[in-house]
This record gives C-alpha cells, sequence and structure tokens, in this order.
C-alpha cells in the first residue's frame, strides 16, 4: 500500500528487496483510512505512477503485477497468477496495470491497462 509516507525511492527499493527474496507476484495499490482513528493518507499518487512501477516490477524479474490506485493485496490474486503463467489469457482486471514478464524469454509484455 502506498499513501503512508513513503518516498518513490522507498518504493523501488522495497520492490527490489521482494524480487532479491525470489517473490514473483506483487500488487500496489493506494492505502485508504478506514476511519479518522486509523493513520492518515500521506499522498494520492497520479495513476500513471502505478504504471511507473508496474514496469520498474517487471524489469527486475518479478512474474507478474497488478498495480492501481484501487488494488489490494487480495485483488484477484488468482487472476494475477493466471495471467504470469499464460500471456494470452484475455480476461481482465479493471483498476489496474497488469504486467507479466514473458515465459520464456522475460521481455515485458504489456497484457492490459484497464484503467479507465
Amino acid at each position: 500500500m502506498v499513501g503512508v509516507g513513503e518516498t518513490d525511492e522507498e518504493i523501488t527499493q522495497t520492490l527490489q528487496l521482494l524480487r532479491d527474496a525470489n517473490v514473483d507476484l506483487v500488487t500496489i495499490g493506494q492505502y485508504l483510512a478506514p476511519s479518522s482513528k486509523h493513520l492518515t493518507v500521506d499522498r494520492f499518487p497520479q495513476p500513471e505512477k502505478y504504471d511507473t512501477w508496474a514496469k520498474q516490477a517487471i524489469d527486475m524479474g518479478f512474474s507478474g503485477i497488478a498495480s492501481g490506485p484501487l488494488v489490494r493485496s487480495s485483488f484477484k490474486a488468482g487472476l494475477l497468477l493466471r495471467k504470469s503463467q499464460d500471456p494470452n489469457n484475455s480476461e481482465s482486471m479493471p483498476g489496474a496495470y497488469v504486467y507479466v514478464g514473458a515465459l520464456q524469454d522475460k521481455q515485458t509484455a504489456s497484457l492490459k491497462a484497464d484503467i479507465d
């Protein structure tokens, strides 16, 4: 979740630490405070920023990423896994930039940017 005081550099560093730990799938979403008693939101990154982070993750070697303001860690996790295993999977994930690494040559394959 972003929006709790982190910097863009810390997001990139965290992605690299996750990749170094052999994490293959990752989600990035916007933190939304459930109530006024919870941690306040620090920022709302522009939607394009989520696309930048998604591309960085694929360049780092992640098999797949769902990234967008409304993405949650459990957000269609099965769909992200299926897409990472089958780049021809045509299922959509509205509200997220979805990227998977190509299965054979790890070239970036943008499946769908369903932000509308």
